[in-house]
């Protein structure tokens, strides 16, 4: 099961650059943030009205740091960062999270990790790293700040996996998700219809079929997705749910050979490292890189 919602999740959102880049035709990225976190929330409301009494006290300042840097400011982030880099490179960079992950585990929750999950870890950023050097129509327009901006967002995403994991993780999916993105969307809504032109732009035949991108990313890509990640993290763990961001940047990539852009031998390289830094992550938590515990198993069960 976690195997299928890594790989669905995935999909879903290494698609989202895509479709964040149609969403910016109409609206300015502001207006793609707000409206992102708007809709999600729109759309699980009912069930936040539910689950709300779950939330308990302690619960209160994780969930909203949870809210902060897992939902409002990234959203705002990449819809700014996508104005001058493409979704490919977005993909890439954003799968540095892994790495974060497990330096925010070690220095602020004190976990410790097994060597071969850094070995997974670095040779999945290896991967990624291969991919943007030698990734063509791809690059950022000349300003190296919106890459840093991607950086910043994979940070603070890895700390609200962190902070989920260790604080919220008594919350079911469901419950978290639809509060979390409930909170999101009256701050986004607040915002968006006092201090935009978004009515103005809505109108605009543009602006229509882009709302209707935006709202794919919005309903799939942000509220049905946050729900299949929290059950993921609810069934693994951190570094495991992380390779989400590992698979992603092979979707973003894949998105871009499918518009023109070519497929280069450094994707393919770069996917097989990927694919073996996610596989060596998991090998510690399954005993398969333990001589002892191999040769153990093949002892009691020759055949296996």
């Amino acid at each position: 099961m976690k195997w299928f919602l890594l790989i669905l999740l995935s999909v879903i959102w290494g698609s989202s650059y895509m479709l964040m880049k149609r969403g910016l035709e109409g609206f300015t990225y502001i207006e793609v943030g707000l409206i992102r976190s708007s809709l999600a929330g729109i759309v699980l409301f009912p069930f936040a009205i539910y689950h709300i009494r779950k939330v308990k006290k302690h619960h209160i300042k994780p969930l909203a740091l949870s809210v902060a840097l897992g939902t409002f400011i990234p959203n705002l982030l990449f819809a700014k960062a996508q104005t001058q880099i493409g979704g490919g490179m977005t993909g890439i960079l954003n799968a540095l999270s892994p790495l974060f992950i497990v330096v925010i585990g070690t220095v602020f929750f004190k976990t410790k990790s097994d060597k071969s999950v850094w070995y997974g870890v670095l040779l999945g950023l290896l991967g990624c790293a291969i991919m943007l050097y030698f990734t063509q129509g791809v690059q950022t327009k000349g300003n190296s700040l919106y890459s840093m901006i991607i950086l910043l967002t994979a940070f603070m995403g890895a700390m609200n996996v962190q902070i989920i994991h260790h604080y919220l993780n008594d919350i079911k999916p469901l419950a978290l998700a639809s509060v979390t993105l409930s909170t999101a969307s009256v701050m986004s809504s607040t915002y968006l219809f006092t201090q935009t032109n978004v009515w103005e732009h809505i109108q605009q035949p543009k602006g229509q079929l882009s709302f209707l991108y935006v709202a794919i990313l919005a309903i799939i890509g942000s509220a049905v997705a946050l729900i299949l990640f929290n059950h993921l993290l609810s069934i693994s763990n951190a570094v495991f749910s992380s390779a989400i961001t590992y698979l992603m940047p092979v979707v973003s990539v894949s998105w871009g050979f499918l518009d023109n852009e070519p497929f280069m031998w450094a994707h393919g390289a770069g996917m097989v490292l990927i694919f073996t830094g996610i596989y060596i992550t998991n090998l510690k938590k399954r005993g398969l890189n333990n001589p002892k515990w191999a040769f153990n198993r093949y002892k009691n069960n020759p055949k296996s």
